[in-house]
């Protein structure tokens, strides 16, 4: 269950909320680390709060969890992982999970290349008015891919 966050979403205010288990300031915590805001950068607690908040099935989390094991920030890279969290949360309806699932069959990342595949997630990203997903379906029209 999600609180409101601290208006200046301060560190030690969501530090407070995150540890009583709150999925969004989990996730806002982990931000905190994972982009070094208020605290020394530190891959590993953004992974454990990433972690935290998705086992709760946020998606936000989900995505970005998936953005780790793809790119390799802090974890070892993992395609099959980062696929599933992305595949998790894109099928929350989340855009960004969509958008980075599409982007995953698009150049054959831990999966089998699928324009087809690919457009359908970007389409459904893009349906959320997504602009990086928007831009993927006019290239795939223009291309002639996955049509």
């Amino acid at each position: 269950q999600a609180t409101a966050l601290p208006p200046d979403n301060d560190f030690y205010s969501v530090r407070q909320l995150a540890a009583a288990g709150d999925a969004q300031a989990q996730f806002a915590l982990a931000n905190h680390y994972f982009y070094g805001v208020g605290v020394p950068q530190d891959y590993r607690q953004a992974l454990v709060w990433y972690s935290k908040s998705a086992n709760q099935g946020f998606a936000p989390a989900e995505n970005l969890l998936g953005y780790m094991y793809q790119h390799k920030f802090g974890v070892p890279r993992d395609y099959k992982r980062a696929l599933a969290y992305y595949r998790s949360a894109a099928k929350q309806g989340y855009a960004l999970g969509e958008y980075n699932l599409g982007g995953m069959f698009e150049d054959g990342v831990g999966v089998k290349r699928d324009y087809r595949q690919a457009l359908d997630w970007y389409r459904k990203a893009a349906d959320q008015n997504l602009s990086q997903a928007e831009k993927q379906v006019s290239y795939f029209y223009q291309c002639g891919y996955g049509v």
